[in-house]
């Protein structure tokens, strides 16, 4: 699972979480850049197609699987945040 949040206008933070309370691993896209050993010598990586993702979604609570090439993104309907 994969959390997205955005910390200044074109930085953005994206999370991966699997079954612990922290994070297994943070990056930080800014200016299109991302911070992640995958993206270095390379155009995009996978947290790339998740900030897209992030950005074509109305506003809410989203997080996100990938599942193979696909990213798919899943609301946090506002019943279980309360």
């Amino acid at each position: 699972m994969y959390l997205v949040r955005q910390q200044f206008p074109r930085v953005y933070e994206i999370a991966n979480f699997t079954d612990r309370k922290e994070p297994d691993a943070v990056y930080h896209i800014r200016n299109g850049k991302c911070s992640c050993p995958a993206a270095w010598g390379k155009k995009s990586c996978k947290h790339q197609a998740l900030l897209k993702s992030f950005l074509a979604c109305e506003p809410g609570f989203w997080f996100f699987d990938i599942i193979g090439d696909k990213v798919v993104p899943n609301k946090v309907l506002n019943e279980l945040l309360t």
